[in-house]
């Protein structure tokens, strides 16, 4: 598989509340809004970087420590928003 995009390239143990944050999770409800805050504990403003088609390469355990169902669901099945794509260990998904 052939894949094209900027690629951005986060460590191992990037956990669900990194990804989006419990702050934003229990009061935000829109999908589409909960995107704007991808990553922005870590990375602020990382969400107004990507772009469709655009490449998270994750280390190990990406998506770790969360009891909370709707983070981990949504990074596995790929609902982070807007076309993009993550790649990680044994994981490959297209963003939606």
């Amino acid at each position: 598989m052939k894949m094209t995009g900027k690629v951005f390239r986060f460590e191992d143990d990037v956990n669900t509340d990194y990804i989006i944050s419990s702050k934003n999770k229990s009061k935000i409800l829109d999908r589409k809004e909960l995107a704007s805050h991808l990553m922005e504990d870590i990375r602020p403003h990382f969400a107004d970087e990507l772009n469709v088609g655009d490449i998270i390469v994750a280390g190990e355990n990406f998506g770790c420590g969360s009891s909370r169902d709707g983070s981990d669901r949504d990074q596995r099945s790929g609902d982070c928003g807007g076309g993009r794509k993550v790649v990680r260990p044994n994981f490959l998904s297209q963003l939606h």
